[in-house]
């Protein structure tokens, strides 16, 4: 494997040196005018022309035509070469006429790279004593004059053939790469929707569609059908941008596939492979950086600098961890990147781009050898599926799927009658047929979960768990195993096994793809000749279901009132039409522990012990049904207990032994008021050993049963947030108000009283300085202890706000009377005890007469609308509410601590009361501020302020 990565690199450096190598190799061909004259830099002498603000001359070189030109000189062309960026060939002598121009030499390297081929012009009969050569460059140019290819001289038409056959190796050559890579994408894509499996894993084909952009640009292909000379820079900035993302982002991935570096720097490269983007561009940091790169102003600089150091990040990369390919890669990045700094003796073409060609040629060689293989492989398949089968034939497809994939063995399960199987096991030539009381572990999870277990190591905690108590009769063969369960109309009929099979089945892809095809193609065939056979029988289960369904939908319509005993109603039906013993539990997510809520068909002893024994569903326990039925969120029967037996705690078997169970089913009860459709419960089913067993035949209908009990389920939370709505509301609600309700209806109460906003003095300043989380706390203290003042005063706390507290009293008489001061007065007290006893007085705000609160009264419709809920939910709808918001805007800065408008002074001693120069805003009232007479001064006795 490694070899071959070394011939890659051997080929693209051959290639790479076409122009050095092609002079001599055309020399075998032509005629005796043709000859090498070695290298151009043999003749250069310094260039001493006046350049311009935009061109400067680097180079000049002097061929004396004494050299090449021996007799006739008709008829004779002289290849120059390689030279950037623009040149001007003439003739010395007596004509002195310009020979050609290559490129704009007052604006070099305007014409994007296209002359970057091997240049040749005529030579005149007469007159040219020596031919020179100007080498014109952009100021700053990194490649400059002769870059390769060796001079010659010859006719006509073999210089032109020569110019033909390195402009081909330099730049045609990397479109008919392209056209390699464009072939193989496309053969990609065709192998993985055959086999059904994404393919896209090389590091290479991740950014084919880079590679393909980035060599029809080099090419010279786009130039030649849009000539873009006059937006140059742009063309350019396009082409270095998809150089480096083909070049380097492969580089990024094998790094981080293989394991190269450090954890912690691996972990920094995996987000520079990112997804599609367009379905064929990953849009990745790394794939932004080199756009950056492209846009910027130096990025020139930043392009050839740039290359070096991940050139040189590969070949260390490579060399560290003996990676072949990434060494040779990296290397011939390197050889790349170093021929932009004007390093001699390197290869002038794209020999990175090469090795890739090379490496697509052999992975499409490889891919179309997986394709006919894998299409012989469906074609088989599809032979066997359409072709009249007996039972016995079954084998022979095993035979024949066993000899095609070069497995070890095979085996095929069938279940039979009371959970009993037989087992074909094929290892040589011939199957032998073992008859077990049960499957063996591993067969029994996959009958379970009806999920295939593929390529599963034999010393995987996952096998070693399931294969402890596996039965002797039966033993696998080989490191690896794969089990594959057999289903018709959604129920498991059998399974079918292979193992004692290499390793490349697990880590060759196309070996992968083929034998995937292969399964899914036969599975149906022959789960449908086992379910002809008569191995599995139907009874008169569905009937059962049915009515079953009907009674738990029937109940579920009836009015609840008490959700809780409806549990045992359900169990008892569910359990008694299914002649069978179980329960209904719901799933706590957070303990992973089973509340079981009814259950039926046990004696009283085995009751017992289940409702005081813990049951759980762990997330990693992979064997136990009441695990299994929430992790794969489908039913699990177990035919037979023995299949299980030895996988279950001691305290679990412990109970089904004592219960006689002979099979078993937990089936799904799903939620849908959680975060999508997630399991709520299970219902738990145990036959005895005597009675019909339980298959994978009844999961269908154990599904609608499940069904059935989510609509119970739903039916019963109404019931029961009805009751904790009744039980809220009782000791404040009337009943006529409760049955409105509990039936979904909104109440309103119509009444007419006084209302009370206690408003603490200083909340802002003091929550913005002890934090707003802890004055909620504070605030919430507060409100339940001003609620139990409250109550005991026949007052009723509707609300807190924040800061401020709505109180109400239900009342005819206008006014406020003594008691409703010595409430204020117990309530001011409260607070200002707790502001004071929790916090600094230079933060408590006291009003001059040390009052902590501003109280607030009015008189009026205090009317409420009460909606429905599990808790209380009072929302004062009456004109009061807008009086007293009004009345405490006006009050606020007002000396004196409980205020009122004129509503509440009709019957009340107004002597007690002084009006202050404050008007309401949009009422026609005045303010007034009571006074702090003696009849109005109440005093907190022991008891109080031991209550506060």
């Amino acid at each position: 494997m490694r070899a071959k990565y070394l011939i890659f690199s051997f080929f693209s450096l051959f290639l790479g040196f076409g122009a050095e190598w092609a002079p001599t190799y055309l020399s075998i061909f032509a005629s005796t005018d043709y000859r090498v004259l070695g290298e151009l830099k043999n003749y250069q002498s310094i260039c001493d022309l006046p350049g311009t603000d935009n061109a400067v001359c680097t180079h000049e070189y002097r061929i004396p035509t004494a050299d090449f030109v021996s007799g006739s000189a008709e008829n004779l062309s002289l290849g120059i070469g390689i030279v950037l960026n623009a040149s001007r060939v003439w003739c010395v002598g007596s004509s002195g006429k310009v020979l050609a121009e290559f490129g704009d030499i007052r604006r070099p390297g305007a014409i994007y790279d296209l002359m970057n081929l091997y240049q040749s012009v005529r030579i005149p009969s007469e007159g040219c004593s020596e031919v020179r050569i100007e080498a014109w460059s952009a100021r700053g140019a990194r490649r400059t004059g002769y870059v390769g290819g060796k001079l010659a001289v010859g006719r006509t038409y073999e210089i032109e053939r020569l110019s033909r056959l390195i402009s081909f190796l330099n730049s045609d050559l990397r479109l008919f790469v392209a056209l390699i890579f464009i072939a193989f994408f496309f053969l990609s894509r065709s192998v993985s929707s055959i086999g059904a499996q994404e393919v896209e894993s090389d590091p290479f084909e991740r950014y084919i569609a880079s590679w393909v952009m980035f060599l029809v640009l080099s090419s010279g292909f786009v130039q030649a059908i849009f000539p873009l000379t006059s937006h140059q820079s742009l063309f350019s900035r396009v082409s270095a941008f998809f150089s480096l993302v083909a070049h380097f982002l492969p580089v990024f991935s094998f790094i981080n596939s293989a394991g190269f570096l450090p954890a912690f720097s691996s972990f920094m490269l995996r987000p520079l492979l990112r997804r599609k983007f367009l379905g064929v561009f990953e849009i990745s940091p790394g794939f932004l950086f080199f756009f950056a790169i492209s846009i910027s102003p130096w990025y020139i600089s930043l392009f050839a600098y740039s290359g070096i150091i991940l050139s040189l990040l590969a070949v260390f990369s490579g060399a560290f961890r003996s990676s072949v390919i990434l060494l040779s890669y990296g290397s011939l990045l390197l050889v790349n990147w170093l021929k932009i700094f004007g390093f001699t003796g390197l290869p002038h073409s794209h020999v990175a781009s090469l090795f890739v060609a090379a490496y697509f040629a052999q992975r499409f060689h490889d891919k179309y050898r997986a394709g006919r293989k894998l299409n012989a492989t469906i074609d088989w398949a599809r032979r066997i599926g359409h072709s009249p089968t007996e039972s016995d034939s079954l084998l022979g497809v095993l035979a024949d799927f066993k000899e095609r994939f070069s497995l070890g063995q095979v085996s095929l399960l069938r279940v039979l009658d009371g959970g009993r199987c037989r087992v074909d096991v094929l290892k040589g030539s011939c199957f032998e047929v073992v008859q077990l009381e049960s499957p063996p572990p591993v067969f029994a999870h996959v009958l379970s979960t009806r999920e295939m277990l593929w390529n599963i190591h034999e010393d995987s905690i996952l096998a070693l768990n399931l294969k402890t108590k596996e039965n002797k009769e039966f033993n696998y063969s080989g490191k690896l195993f794969t089990v594959v369960p057999l289903t018709s109309h959604d129920q498991v009929v059998g399974a079918f096994s292979f193992t004692g099979y290499d390793l490349v089945h697990l880590t060759d892809v196309d070996r992968l793809n083929e034998i995937r095809a292969a399964i899914e193609l036969i599975r149906p065939v022959i789960s449908r000749e086992i379910e002809k056979s008569g191995l599995q029988q139907e009874s008169d289960w569905t009937r059962v279901q049915i009515e079953i369904s009907d009674q738990i939908t029937a109940m579920a319509s009836a009015p609840l009132r008490e959700g809780t005993e409806y549990w045992a109603k359900l169990s008892d039906i569910l359990f008694e039409g299914l002649a069978a013993s179980g329960f209904v539990a719901r799933l706590d997510y957070s303990t992973r522990r089973y509340q079981i809520l009814g259950i039926s068909g046990y004696s009283m002893e085995l009751k017992e012990e289940y409702l005081k024994r813990n049951l759980y569903a762990f997330s990693h326990n992979e064997q136990g049904p009441l695990a299994l039925v929430v992790s794969k969120e489908k039913p699990i029967v177990i035919s037979d207990l023995r299949w299980i037996k030895g996988l279950l705690y001691p305290g679990s078997r412990e109970l089904l032994e004592r219960n006689g169970t002979g099979s078993c089913a937990a089936v799904p009860i799903f939620d849908d008021q959680r975060s999508g459709r997630s399991v709520w419960g299970v219902i738990w089913i145990e036959r005895s050993k005597g009675a019909e067993v339980l298959t994978p035949w009844f999961e269908q209908g154990l599904t609608k049963l499940a069904n059935a009990v989510e609509v119970f389920l739903k039916a019963e939370r109404v019931a029961r947030v009805n009751t904790e709505i009744e039980l809220v509301l009782a000791p404040f609600v009337p009943s006529r108000v409760r049955e409105k309700l509990i039936a979904g209806k909104s109440v309103r109460e119509d009444d007419n009283g006084l209302l009370m906003m206690v408003d603490i003095r200083g909340s802002t300043r003091l929550s913005q300085k002890i934090g707003g989380k802890e004055w909620e706390a504070f605030a919430g203290i507060l409100s339940e202890r001003v609620s139990e003042i409250c109550k005991s005063a026949g007052y009723v706390l509707q609300a807190t706000v924040w800061d401020a507290f709505f109180i109400t009293k239900s009342t005819a008489q206008i006014g406020i009377s003594d008691d409703d001061v010595a409430l204020m007065n117990k309530i001011e007290e409260l607070v200002r005890v707790e502001l004071l006893s929790r916090y600094d007085a230079d933060v408590v705000d006291l009003n001059h007469e040390g009052r902590a609160v501003r109280v607030c009264a009015v008189y009026g419709d205090i009317s409420r609308d009460l909606v429905s809920g599990v808790t209380k939910s009072w929302t004062i709808v009456g004109t009061a509410m807008a009086s007293v918001h009004k009345l405490e805007q006006a009050c606020k800065g007002q000396s004196g601590w409980v205020f009122s408008d004129k509503s509440c002074l009709s019957l009340s001693d107004t002597d007690s009361w002084k009006p202050i120069n404050v008007e309401i805003s949009g009422k026609d009232t005045v303010v007034y501020r009571l006074r702090e007479a003696n009849n109005f001064q109440v005093v907190l006795n022991d008891d109080d302020k031991k209550a506060a």
